[in-house]
């Protein structure tokens, strides 16, 4: 009986220190996303992958497509997702435990930077986010910003740091990984890829969703 505590407590401690590896290896990352539609239907995927991400933030942002008084979908947009995700939270604790608490994602998601397209003239609550997260020197681990919208809340944030902290930029930017969908303003080309650039940055521009999620009838009749 003695024999089977001890083997009982050390695959109970063996399990924690796989759980807590596995913890550290999930992808940290913070979405960019401007609130349309189809962001509105990727937002339900992701909520329910949340399981396997380290959520650093959600933040909305603007694009050549919505901002404020053009196509605006509401700052509060994301308030009806975060409440349906509180809903079925428990169900989803069931299927995994890693899953985050709604509280947790709600302290996560903020405004950025949406009065205009390529708005980046001014700190916003989601640029101050990514700075607080880029300089945080006790943890290391890379943040993947995946750009479903516009990049200038990014930009805003780099921009930032590059003016009070230019000594943390080269810190900075070994943190740095880029998922773009597209490049939705013209804030990567006109401050990010000329200021960053030289660091070699991770950066994925995702073209191709193009021919897939609008040009598909075009591609498929030839017209």
């Amino acid at each position: 009986m003695k024999k089977i505590l001890i083997l009982s407590l050390l695959f109970s401690v063996a399990i924690g220190k796989v759980t807590a590896q596995y913890k550290n290896t999930k992808p940290r990352v913070v979405v960019l996303t401007d609130a349309e539609i189809d962001d509105q239907c990727s937002m339900v995927r992701f909520l329910l992958y949340a399981d396997v991400f380290n959520v650093e933030g959600i933040i909305t942002t603007s694009s050549q497509y919505h901002s404020h008084g053009h196509n605006w979908t509401g700052d509060d947009w994301m308030n009806p997702y975060l409440d349906a995700y509180s809903q079925v939270y428990s169900n989803l604790k069931k299927n995994d435990p890693d899953y985050p608490t709604p509280a947790y994602l709600r302290k996560r998601t903020v405004l950025g930077n949406v009065s205009k397209e390529g708005a980046m003239d001014k700190n916003t609550p989601g640029s101050e986010l990514i700075v607080k997260l880029l300089l945080n020197e006790k943890d290391n681990r890379p943040i993947w910003f995946l750009a479903w919208g516009g990049t200038n809340t990014l930009a805003r944030a780099l921009k930032t740091i590059q003016e009070k902290y230019p000594d943390k930029m080269a810190y900075v930017a070994k943190k740095l990984r880029f998922f773009f969908i597209w490049e939705q303003d013209d804030t990567y080309q006109s401050y990010i890829r000329p200021n960053w650039g030289k660091y070699n940055i991770l950066t994925i521009i995702c073209d191709q969703f193009w021919a897939i999620a609008y040009q598909w009838d075009k591609n498929i009749t030839g017209r």
